[in-house]
């Protein structure tokens, strides 16, 4: 899970093979041809009893939030206020959920996640935690990504589907309005960002980054997104 603070250049990160919920930082060098043993990882958030499935950064309040999935909550802490590592605050508490991925739309102030429970849902609630609705929770499997488009007022997410098949979709901000932008085989992506006219995730199954325009007609396996690299290991 990855999130990024803007203003000072910093990549907030987790490890999978972590199991006690930390969250890392580390400083983005200017010149990024910069060696990466001379850049410096320090902790941010320690001493978890749940791994941490999805991270997003609030650059207006500097505020970080996490996602801990079969934790069943969502929990934050102010970024910059002590240099120690710090344990996360309850935001949600959400029994009946597993929260995955988690996104922030800093125009309209709401914190959208996916939940990948009994019943496969996308909801959302204010920054605070009030106001929880559920958007969608019609023909999903397991959503493991969601991502907010401020320039098409649209979220999208990544949906594992069964027998090794998996969908893109998208829907508006109140989850209406829901497209397919591509479903095929073959792939489990578990990641998920949008830039530029394009949708991008990380596959397991071919350890690659995958894109594809956010303009392309309904997609099937047939019409195979551009693979933009591929990894040793699979990318985190």
């Amino acid at each position: 899970a990855l999130a990024y603070n803007a203003d000072l250049r910093r990549l907030y990160f987790s490890d999978e093979k972590r199991l006690d919920g930390s969250i890392f930082q580390l400083k983005v060098p200017q010149n990024m041809s910069t060696n990466v043993q001379n850049v410096t990882v320090s902790t941010v958030v320690s001493k978890q009893v749940h791994g941490v499935k999805g991270v997003a950064f609030d650059d207006r309040t500097g505020i970080l939030y996490w996602s801990n999935g079969p934790g069943h909550s969502i929990l934050w802490i102010q970024v910059g206020s002590t240099d120690e590592p710090q344990t996360g605050q309850p935001l949600l508490r959400v029994e009946d959920q597993i929260p995955m991925g988690i996104a922030i739309d800093n125009c309209k102030r709401y914190l959208y996640w996916t939940n990948c429970g009994r019943t496969a849902s996308i909801e959302r609630s204010l920054l605070d935690g009030s106001g929880r609705q559920t958007l969608t929770d019609r023909d999903l499997a397991l959503p493991y990504a969601v991502v907010v488009d401020q320039n098409t007022d649209r979220i999208y997410w990544v949906d594992e589907r069964p027998g090794a098949e998996y969908r893109i979709e998208s829907a508006d901000l109140d989850g209406k309005d829901r497209r397919v932008l591509i479903a095929g085989s073959d792939h489990q992506p578990f990641a998920l960002a949008v830039s530029g006219g394009q949708v991008f995730w990380a596959d397991h199954i071919h350890t690659s980054v995958w894109r594809l325009p956010l303009d392309s007609p309904h997609s099937t396996s047939a019409d195979q997104p551009l693979r933009v690299a591929t990894y040793r290991s699979s990318p985190k």
